[in-house]
Protein backbone atom coordinates (compact mmCIF):
# COMPACT_ATOMS: atom_id res chain seq x y z
CA UNK A 1 0.00 0.00 0.00
CA UNK A 2 1.67 3.17 -0.68
CA UNK A 3 2.85 5.65 1.84
CA UNK A 4 -0.08 9.06 1.88
CA UNK A 5 2.89 11.44 2.99
CA UNK A 6 4.48 10.03 0.17
CA UNK A 7 1.85 10.12 -2.60
CA UNK A 8 2.30 12.74 -5.21
CA UNK A 9 -0.57 14.17 -6.51
CA UNK A 10 -1.80 13.70 -10.16
CA UNK A 11 0.32 15.58 -13.11
CA UNK A 12 -0.60 17.03 -16.22
CA UNK A 13 0.54 14.64 -18.84
CA UNK A 14 1.74 16.21 -22.17
CA UNK A 15 1.98 12.68 -24.42
CA UNK A 16 -1.42 12.68 -26.59
CA UNK A 17 -1.55 9.39 -25.95
CA UNK A 18 -2.50 9.67 -22.11
CA UNK A 19 -4.80 12.79 -22.78
CA UNK A 20 -8.43 11.99 -22.79
CA UNK A 21 -10.30 13.04 -25.91
CA UNK A 22 -13.03 14.80 -24.31
CA UNK A 23 -14.41 16.11 -28.15
CA UNK A 24 -14.26 12.93 -29.18
CA UNK A 25 -16.48 11.18 -26.17
CA UNK A 26 -18.90 14.29 -26.77
CA UNK A 27 -19.64 13.70 -30.25
CA UNK A 28 -20.24 9.78 -29.70
CA UNK A 29 -22.22 10.52 -26.83
CA UNK A 30 -24.53 13.02 -29.56
CA UNK A 31 -24.60 9.98 -32.01
CA UNK A 32 -25.65 7.75 -29.04
CA UNK A 33 -28.43 10.35 -28.69
CA UNK A 34 -29.23 10.82 -31.84
CA UNK A 35 -29.21 6.99 -33.12
CA UNK A 36 -31.79 6.38 -29.71
CA UNK A 37 -34.25 9.14 -30.98
CA UNK A 38 -34.24 7.33 -34.38
CA UNK A 39 -34.53 4.06 -33.37
CA UNK A 40 -37.15 5.32 -30.66
CA UNK A 41 -39.46 6.86 -33.62
CA UNK A 42 -38.98 3.81 -35.74
CA UNK A 43 -40.11 1.91 -32.65
CA UNK A 44 -43.28 4.27 -32.59
CA UNK A 45 -44.03 3.98 -36.08
CA UNK A 46 -43.38 -0.25 -36.06
CA UNK A 47 -45.98 -0.80 -32.87
CA UNK A 48 -48.27 1.59 -35.01
CA UNK A 49 -48.42 -0.32 -38.05
CA UNK A 50 -48.22 -3.74 -35.80
CA UNK A 51 -51.92 -2.27 -34.25
CA UNK A 52 -52.90 -1.69 -37.38
CA UNK A 53 -52.38 -5.18 -38.20
CA UNK A 54 -54.20 -6.89 -35.58
CA UNK A 55 -57.04 -4.74 -35.82
CA UNK A 56 -57.04 -5.70 -39.37
CA UNK A 57 -56.52 -8.97 -38.24
CA UNK A 58 -59.27 -9.07 -36.15
CA UNK A 59 -61.38 -7.76 -38.84
CA UNK A 60 -60.67 -10.65 -41.36
CA UNK A 61 -61.45 -12.59 -38.87
CA UNK A 62 -64.50 -11.69 -38.31
CA UNK A 63 -65.60 -11.89 -41.98
CA UNK A 64 -64.51 -15.42 -42.06
CA UNK A 65 -66.79 -16.50 -39.40
CA UNK A 66 -69.91 -14.74 -41.21
CA UNK A 67 -68.78 -16.02 -44.49
CA UNK A 68 -67.87 -19.50 -42.67
CA UNK A 69 -71.83 -19.60 -41.21
CA UNK A 70 -73.18 -18.21 -44.52
CA UNK A 71 -71.78 -21.18 -46.42
CA UNK A 72 -73.35 -23.35 -43.31
CA UNK A 73 -76.75 -21.84 -43.78
CA UNK A 74 -76.69 -22.60 -47.50
CA UNK A 75 -75.17 -26.21 -47.50
CA UNK A 76 -78.42 -26.52 -44.96
CA UNK A 77 -81.35 -25.32 -47.42
CA UNK A 78 -79.51 -26.96 -50.39
CA UNK A 79 -79.88 -30.69 -48.08
CA UNK A 80 -83.53 -29.42 -47.30
CA UNK A 81 -84.10 -28.51 -50.88
CA UNK A 82 -82.50 -32.00 -51.89
CA UNK A 83 -84.57 -33.47 -49.68
CA UNK A 84 -87.81 -32.07 -50.94
CA UNK A 85 -86.61 -32.98 -54.29
CA UNK A 86 -86.10 -36.36 -53.51
CA UNK A 87 -89.64 -36.54 -51.83
CA UNK A 88 -91.25 -35.96 -54.93
CA UNK A 89 -89.51 -38.26 -57.02
CA UNK A 90 -90.67 -40.93 -54.26
CA UNK A 91 -93.89 -39.78 -54.46
CA UNK A 92 -93.83 -39.13 -58.42
CA UNK A 93 -92.67 -42.81 -58.80
CA UNK A 94 -94.89 -44.23 -56.17
CA UNK A 95 -97.79 -42.15 -58.09
CA UNK A 96 -96.28 -43.61 -61.25
CA UNK A 97 -96.44 -47.19 -59.93
CA UNK A 98 -99.53 -46.83 -58.23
Amino acid sequence: MPDVATARPPTVVDNDADVFDFDRLERVVAELIEERHRLGAENDLLRKELVQREQKIAELDSRLTQQEQRRTDALKRLDDLLAQVEGFATLATQAAEG
